[in-house]
């Protein structure tokens, strides 16, 4: 068990990004769901590394959603049910922030999506 209570804020920081993509869901104009997903991926992300810290005290530096679910699944065998949630977030993150990245658009309904699997993960060990 690890000394250290800092995953505690790696879940708090997890919470405000899912806070700031719930707020911008409903006021974004339709073409900046983008934004909404890229902070979506941004809290799980943080919420997996909160989880990993939680278990051995070491911080991952890392982005990929599945390369962070690769090093937590030992601890947290429940998570293998998000592996493909997770890849569908995961391209998210660099997509939403590039200009030649972009995606043509980003739905309602998929940024709606982002927000579902980021409150279910979330929701994983929550204290």
């Amino acid at each position: 068990m690890p000394d250290s209570l800092i995953y505690q804020e790696w879940y708090k920081k997890a919470e405000q990004d899912l806070r700031g993509a719930k707020i911008m869901f409903e006021h974004v104009a339709e073409d900046d769901f983008g934004f909404v997903a890229f902070h979506c991926q941004q809290a799980i992300e943080k919420k997996l590394k909160g989880m990993k810290l939680k278990k051995d005290n070491k911080l991952i530096r890392e982005h990929n959603l599945l390369e962070l679910y690769d090093y937590i699944v030992e601890f947290y065998p429940d998570i293998k049910k998000f592996q493909k949630d997770l890849s569908f977030v995961n391209g998210y993150y660099v997509k939403t922030r590039y200009p030649q990245e972009l995606p043509k658009s980003l739905s309602q309904e998929d940024a709606a999506e982002c927000i579902r699997i980021a409150e279910e993960i979330l929701g994983i060990d929550a204290e």
